[in-house]
């Protein structure tokens, strides 16, 4: 009776430490590079940019009097990986390991909230006249084009990077994989 079990016992280990290296079905991993692809753009990093912007216009000295306004504009910006422009040769696997190149992260979006944009301090004194809804646009822009210049300065496209590399890791390992490696076409670690 012993020699019986012993078999069992020797026949059930074999099955289970040979179950971690089952091969992930190449169809499978097709329709699933497919799907990754149709997702799009993933976005996985979203910053929120605060500026002050402060104009004190003296005017020509044929004016007299001055003017001042403060504005406070906080815009969105937001940026990921555009993985449509993930290819097929993008992806290798052996057994249970896969390498992914992932396309360089990038901004998707920028953009300022209505409701994120405030006139602080809006002083005019002497024979001049209030600042125009023009005007105010144009000061905008002008702290939207600071801003951007800010964020091209900042980590995000480094951050996006990280997060969408963690992602991948952690999806193929739910897959299956044992042995996931990703990185970027632009690495900026």
């Amino acid at each position: 009776m012993r020699h019986p079990f012993l078999l069992f016992l020797m026949a059930t280990f074999l099955l289970v430490s040979c179950q971690g290296q089952k091969e992930i079905p190449f169809n499978e991993l097709k329709s699933n590079y497919q799907t990754i692809k149709e997702m799009g753009e993933l976005s996985t990093v979203e910053y929120n940019v605060g500026k002050i912007l402060k104009i004190d216009d003296q005017g020509p000295w044929y004016k007299l009097g001055d003017r001042k306004i403060l504005i406070s504009v906080k815009a969105n910006v937001k940026a990921g990986v555009d993985l449509t422009e993930l290819k097929e040769e993008d992806i290798e696997i052996n057994g249970n390991t896969i390498k992914i190149e992932l396309p360089a992260a990038k901004l998707f979006s920028f953009y300022i909230p209505n409701d994120q944009v405030q006139t602080v301090v809006n002083d005019v004194n002497g024979l001049r006249h209030e600042f125009s809804q023009q005007d105010k646009m144009n000061i905008i822009k002008l702290g939207e084009k600071e801003i951007r210049t800010e964020v091209s300065q900042t980590n995000i496209l480094k951050d996006a990077e990280l997060n969408a590399i963690a992602w991948f890791k952690s999806y193929y390992q739910n897959m299956g994989f044992e042995q996931v490696t990703v990185t970027s076409k632009r690495t900026l670690l």
